[in-house]
C-alpha cells in the first residue's frame, strides 16, 4: 500500500511539477534572449522602453517624468553637449513615460538600485500636471506585474493582490500567465527596439517624437478640450511621493537635478483665464517641494524665443522639434549646465 501511495505521489509530482517547471524554464529562457520583457507592464511601450534601458545596462544620465518629459526633453541633443564639454561619450536615456509620475518613477529608480544600475545623475521632470494626481503608479502600473516586481507588495490593499505580487517576483512564469498571445509572438522575434502608436515613434534612448502643428491647431485643440480638468491643485500623495523619489535616489548617491517644464504658451493663457494666478499655484507648489527636499528646481518659467509654428503636437506636448529647442534652452542655464557638470565629475552640484 505505501509503495502504491509514493508511485501515485510520484507520478502526480511529474505529472504537474515537470510542465510547471519547463514553463519557467521556457519563460526565463524567452527573457534572457531579449523575446520577452521582465514582465508584462500597463503598456507595451514602458516594457520596450525598459527593454531598451536593460540592453545599455547603465545610463550615465537618466531622465524621469512623465509624457510632458519624455517627449519635451531630448536626451540625443543633451549626450551630443556633455561630449562637447566633458569629450566623454556619455549615454543619456530618457526613461519617462505617458502617464509616469513620481509613483512610477521611484519604482524604476528601486529596481535599478537592486540591479546596481543606477546613473550618476538623474533628471526629474515636473510639470503642472504631473502634480495633480498619481493615479498611474496607483492604479495601472503598480498593480502589473512589473509594477509589483519593482516596488513594494505591502503597498496593495488585497490580500490576492499581495500574494500574486509575490508569486511573480519569483517566478517568470507567472508574470507572464494570461498572456499566450505573447508567448507566442515571443517564440517568432525579439522585443522591437522602437515602436510607433499613437502619431509617435519611441526610439531606442526612450525618447518619443511627433511631428509638429502650426499654433492655429493648437488653439482649435483649446477650443475642443474639457481643460477644467487641468486646473492647478498639487495632491498629497504626489508631494509625499516627490519627496521618497529624491530620498531614494540621494541617498544611492545620485546628483538630483528637478526641472520645472512649462506648458505651452497657448496653454498658460487659456489656464489662467479660467484659474487666475495658476502659475504662481504651481511656483508655490515648487517651493513647497523644494523647502521639503533641500532641492531647488531648475525653472526656465516659459520657453524661449525659438517657440513658434509646429515646436509643438498638441498643446500640451512639445514636438520632436520643439524638445531640440526646449534642450538646448535647458542647457544654456547656468544652473542647469552646472549641475550636470559637477553630478558627473561626483561633485556636489
Amino acid at each position: 500500500m505505501r509503495s502504491q501511495r509514493s508511485r501515485r505521489i510520484a507520478l502526480a509530482v511529474l505529472a504537474f511539477g515537470v510542465p510547471l517547471l519547463a514553463m519557467e524554464i521556457g519563460a526565463r529562457l524567452l527573457i534572457a534572449t531579449e523575446r520577452l520583457p521582465t514582465a508584462a507592464a500597463h503598456a507595451p511601450e514602458f516594457e520596450i522602453t525598459w527593454e531598451n534601458l536593460s540592453r545599455l545596462g547603465t545610463a550615465d544620465v537618466l531622465i524621469l517624468g512623465d509624457s510632458v518629459t519624455q517627449q519635451g526633453i531630448e536626451p540625443s541633443v543633451l549626450q551630443r553637449a556633455l561630449r562637447r564639454e566633458t569629450g566623454d561619450e556619455l549615454v543619456v536615456f530618457n526613461a519617462a513615460s505617458p502617464g509616469g509620475g513620481v509613483g512610477v518613477s521611484w519604482a524604476i529608480v528601486e529596481q535599478l538600485a537592486r540591479e546596481e544600475r543606477l546613473p550618476s545623475i538623474a533628471i526629474v521632470g515636473v510639470f503642472s500636471g504631473t502634480l495633480r494626481s498619481d493615479a498611474t503608479y496607483r492604479e495601472a502600473f503598480g498593480l502589473t506585474a512589473m509594477g509589483g516586481l519593482f516596488s513594494d507588495c505591502e503597498r496593495m490593499d488585497q490580500t490576492g493582490q499581495q500574494l500574486d505580487c509575490r508569486l511573480a517576483a519569483y517566478s517568470a512564469a507567472w508574470r507572464w500567465r494570461g498572456h499566450p498571445e505573447r508567448i507566442l509572438l515571443a517564440l517568432q522575434e525579439t522585443v522591437p527596439r522602437r515602436i510607433r502608436s499613437g502619431g509617435l515613434q519611441l526610439r531606442e534612448d526612450g525618447f518619443r517624437e511627433g511631428r509638429g502643428v502650426p499654433i492655429s491647431t493648437l488653439l482649435e485643440q483649446l477650443d475642443a478640450a474639457d481643460l477644467r480638468i487641468r486646473t492647478f491643485a498639487m495632491a498629497n500623495e504626489v508631494a509625499d511621493g516627490y519627496v521618497r523619489l529624491i530620498e531614494t535616489l540621494e541617498s544611492h548617491g545620485v546628483t538630483v537635478v528637478p526641472i520645472a517644464i512649462p506648458d505651452t504658451p497657448q496653454l498658460i493663457e487659456r489656464m489662467e483665464r479660467m484659474q487666475p494666478g495658476r502659475r504662481q499655484l504651481f511656483r508655490d507648489a515648487l517651493d513647497a517641494l523644494e523647502l521639503r527636499t533641500g532641492l531647488e528646481f531648475v525653472d526656465p518659467v516659459a520657453f524661449g524665443p525659438w517657440w513658434g509654428d509646429g515646436q509643438a503636437r498638441n498643446f500640451a506636448h512639445l514636438s520632436a522639434e520643439g524638445a531640440v529647442r526646449f534642450t538646448r534652452q535647458l542647457w544654456s542655464m547656468d544652473d542647469f549646465r552646472a549641475r550636470l557638470l559637477a553630478g558627473l565629475s561626483g561633485q556636489p552640484g
